[in-house]
Parts: C-alpha cells; structure tokens; sequence
C-alpha cells in the first residue's frame, strides 16, 4: 500500500496588505511535517506555487529548504515531487537539482534534452513504499507557458487547449508505459479546470488569461488520481479522482469561513483504495465587520467598541477587514477607524467603502487602487476607454505580461 499526501498552492513569501506570513506558514510546515511522521505517509505531492513571486524574499526560501531537510530527516523513506507553478521561478526551483536528496524531485519548468525534446525521465517518475517496491508512478507537469506547448493547426495560428492536450498525451503515454501491472498511475498539473471555484481576490489567471478554461477529458480514465495545484479552494473537477488540494492558508479575506486541508490517499493494487480530508489548523484568524454587506460608520464603530482588547504579550492577532456604508465621502474616516481600533486585539487589513448617496452605485466612486486586482483596473480602463467589454484575446495577451512582470521582479 502506499500512502500519498496532496498538497498545493504554498505561496511561501506571501504577504496580505503588507503584513508577513511567515508565522503562519511556518506553522502549516511544522504540522505537516507531523502529519507526515504520524501517517507514514509514503509520497508528498506539491502541485505547484510554492512560492508567492518568481523572486522570493530569502525567508522564503530558508522555509522551503529547511522544510525539505527536515521532512527527509523526520521521514527516511518520504519521496517528495514537486512541480512549478504560474507563481514560480521555474528556473529558481530548478537551479539545486543536483544537490538535492535522491528523494526530492522538482520540476520547476517543463524539462527538455538539448533544448528540443521533452526529458520523460524527469517527468515521469517511480513512487516507492516504505519497503522500496515500486506501488506507482507519476507524471509531474509544472505550470506550461504558452512558449512550452506545441504548435496546433495552421501555420500562425495555434489553440492552447489543443497544444495542452497534445502535450499531455506524449506524457501520458510514457506514463502507461512504465505503469504496469498493479502499479498505480497518477498525474500532476498546475491549471484551471472547466466548472471549478474560484477564489476571486487571490488567484492570478491562467492559460489564455483563464478564457481557456481545460475539461476532465484531459486526463485519461486510467489515472488513478490527478493531484491539482493553482485553485485556492479544495475541490474535485468532474471526477472525486481529480482534485484541487487548495492552499494551507486564507490567501485573502474572500477565503476567511473556508476550511483548508491537505488529501491524503491510498493507492494499492494499482487502484485508489481511500481518500480522506485533513483540515489544517488555522494560526490566525480572519474577520469581516460586518460578515456581510456594509455598515453605516456609527453603527460599525459600535461593533468595532465589542471586539477584545488586546493583550500585551499577545502575539497572532486577527485581520480585520471592515466595509463601513456612507452617503458622501468621509475625510475622517481612516483617523476614526484607527482611534477606535488603537487598543483592540486585531490587525486591520483595509477599510472597504460604499456609497450611498447620489444617485450612483459603486462602480462610479473612485476606490483604492491597493484594493483592486490588475485585471480589474485594466478592464475598468478598457470599458472607459471604448465602452465595449474587453476582448478574450486582449485579456489573455495582458495576463502574458503579467506573468513576464512577475518573472523579472
């Protein structure tokens, strides 16, 4: 038997309106590690996003390769694979290769020979029990640029999707090869899959600016488990057997009542015997006054006047995020919302406004740019500029540039 952890979607390096998380993750990693002692679990699959930026503070990276030490060391026979993610320096991830344990596999970007062929056998690897026999095998796919697909249809013209599926054909069909009989054969992948859910305020789109949205098609019948990364929430896409792991932490305010976890798995008899959800411990909480909707100032002030006071030796306070409902703008606003907070137990986070007076919805007031993604600003820019919705293929082309930006920080 063979007993598998899933997981995904790290952002080691992630901070959330300029506070660090480094606390929390650190958290996340010491209970993993746990988990894994206490499970004796065989294989852990990260399914890409290990990091926040292409360029992580090095706090980040002392994280990622103290936690590989210390999960080889607290676990002698734990293989690890790990692929790269759209957040990811594929190259970054790739650089130690060679100095990694013989049971760590990262695959940063997708792996060529000589520039040209794809490198199977870093693709495509042997999972191993407790034992050392050989119970499955994996193929690892990192996140795929447009640059990494093949060319599909006429010349000048190429469809993603297409160019996904044939990629992931060639991969498969070495992965049959090798998964004979009674081996189990499982897949990774880092994309966004058709009729998933979306955590709006934290995902970065993806593949053709997320208009190219992948079916379950994809991945063949015959694979035992798909193990996802880049959606936040944990989630199975059409089959129980294809599964988005989520992140191990709220990545943004919208994921605050979400309960994140980790899959663990069994695999025997080439065949996915059980699969159980683990929720992972929260170290910090997240509140939103009110849960719903705004409030107007004096009775959010009120509720603000409830909250507990803090502690002095009080360490891992709250985020708080308040909407406050007002009829005209308010100068004051942020010095009354921190008069009133100065000696509560909480961090906030930002102060969301809507307008009420005027004739106008909210979409006509002006909001904080911090508080708005890139592509919102951009479209919004485009509806302004044209007063026509923005076009599948500008908006795939504008997410091609932030990803290159992101790359080169």
């Amino acid at each position: 038997m063979l007993r598998v952890v899933h997981t995904a979607d790290w952002h080691l390096g992630h901070t959330l309106y300029d506070y660090d998380r480094s606390a929390e993750h650190q958290r996340f990693l010491d209970w993993l590690v746990l988990e894994l002692e206490q499970r004796a679990v065989d294989v852990l699959l990260i399914a890409g996003d290990v990091f926040e930026t292409a360029n992580p503070p090095v706090s980040a990276l002392r994280q990622w390769y103290s936690f590989l030490a210390k999960a080889t060391e607290r676990c002698p026979t734990l293989e690890i694979v790990a692929i790269g993610g759209n957040h990811d320096s594929a190259a970054r991830l790739d650089a130690p290769e060679s100095l990694l344990s013989e049971r760590v596999h990262v695959i940063g970007g997708l792996p060529r020979r000589n520039g040209r062929e794809l490198d199977m056998e870093r693709m495509v690897l042997p999972l191993h029990n407790a034992q050392g026999a050989c119970e499955a095998w994996v193929a690892a796919i990192p996140y795929l640029r447009v640059s990494d697909l093949p060319r599909v249809g006429k010349a000048g013209e190429q469809s993603l999707t297409d160019g996904v599926h044939q990629l992931h054909q060639q991969v498969f069909e070495r992965l049959f090869q090798k998964a004979q009989a009674g081996h189990a054969a499982l897949a990774m992948g880092h994309l966004y899959m058709q009729n998933a859910a979306l955590s709006p305020d934290s995902e970065r789109k993806v593949l053709g600016g997320n208009q190219n949205p992948l079916c379950q098609e994809l991945f063949p019948e015959r694979l035992a488990y798909v193990a996802l990364g880049h959606l936040h929430y944990a989630q199975a896409v059409g089959r129980e057997s294809i599964r988005y792991s989520g992140s191990p932490i709220p990545l943004s305010m919208t994921e605050r009542g979400y309960m994140h976890q980790i899959v663990v798995l069994q695999v025997q008899d080439g065949a996915l015997k059980r699969l159980d959800h683990v929720p992972i411990p929260r170290s910090v909480q997240m509140i939103r006054l009110p849960d719903d909707g705004y409030l107007p100032l004096v009775p959010l002030l009120k509720r603000i006047a409830e909250l507990p006071d803090r502690d002095l030796a009080a360490t891992d306070l709250p985020y708080l995020e308040l909407r406050v409902s007002l009829p005209s703008a308010e100068p004051t606003l942020r010095s009354q919302v921190e008069d009133a907070l100065e000696s509560k137990a909480v961090r906030l986070l930002a102060v969301r406004t809507e307008y009420t007076g005027g004739g106008k919805a909210l979409a006509d007031h002006s909001e904080a740019l911090d508080l708005l993604q890139p592509e919102q600003v951009f479209c919004r820019a485009w509806q302004r500029a044209f007063e026509a919705p923005i076009p599948e293929e500008v908006l795939a082309g504008f997410h091609e540039l932030i990803e290159l930006a992101e790359q080169d920080k």
